[in-house]
């Protein structure tokens, strides 16, 4: 029984890798400064372009992708699309998103004013005031990825790898803006690959998965990565956030 499991997962990944294959962006590609975004570009579950992608394709994307319940993310999309220059609300360009410090429009009565969702300290961005903040930047990761010593990130390895770039963006960025707000969205982010490659929980993500991730933008399914047996729900990288919280508290930073 455990021999037909394993052979149908496998059967599945190769379907999923065949029909969702990795290219990399063209020059007239849009992207955004957010790998996983980039990535789902990449493999084809948005449109490979990144030009006017829908709600609808990001949290379909999202779920087919890496089993992210669209309840969990639906908020974040609402607020990327009020970026939008496309001249359509209802869809967006990719690099949309790089936005840094502008105001958002009062499209949403429930919402005040708010900066963009691009911010300071990213895992693998310079800052905006610092230079190229759309593209992966080999040494902002480098400084990121030197806290993950071993081959499985822990938590507290990825709460540590988050609290050194904000440290080192407080030496290198005098003008860094990094708020409540911009703190819950960079939370959010290592949640969200957290609970992504760690089967919703977070436990048991392989560094070469989040390497291959981050570096590439491309899912790691030749490593032996398969999206989480259960969907990951916003309770799950609730979890992931206290958790982050609770080791930042621990070691007196934030």
């Amino acid at each position: 029984m455990r021999l037909i499991f394993h052979l149908i997962t496998y059967c599945s990944v190769v379907v999923t890798a065949y029909s969702h294959h990795w290219q990399a962006p063209g020059p007239n590609d849009s992207r955004a400064p957010c790998p996983m975004l980039n990535t789902l570009a990449n493999h084809g579950y948005i449109p490979h372009n990144g030009l006017n992608v829908s709600k609808e394709q990001f949290l379909a994307a999202f779920d087919e992708a890496i089993h992210v319940d669209p309840n969990a993310i639906a908020s974040v999309v609402d607020l990327g699309l009020t970026l939008s220059t496309t001249g359509n609300p209802n869809t967006l360009n990719l690099q949309d998103l790089a936005k840094h410090g502008e105001e958002i429009p009062q499209k949403l009565a429930y919402m005040t004013i708010r900066p963009a969702i691009e911010h300071d300290a990213s895992l693998s961005r310079l800052d905006a005031a610092l230079g190229d903040n759309l593209h992966f930047n080999p040494r902002v990761w480098a400084e990121t990825s030197s806290k993950f010593t071993n081959s499985i990130i822990s938590v507290q390895d990825a709460a540590a790898a988050h609290r050194y770039r904000i440290a080192q963006n407080r030496i290198e960025n005098p003008g860094l803006s990094f708020g409540q707000k911009e703190a819950g969205f960079s939370y959010l982010e290592t949640a969200i690959y957290m609970s992504v490659f760690g089967n919703a929980t977070g436990i048991n993500v392989q560094r070469r998965w989040v390497k291959t991730f981050f570096e590439h933008e491309r899912l790691p399914w030749e490593q032996g990565w398969v999206k989480a047996t259960i969907p990951i729900v916003r309770e799950h990288v609730d979890n992931l956030i206290a958790q982050l919280v609770a080791d930042d508290n621990a070691n007196n930073e934030m």
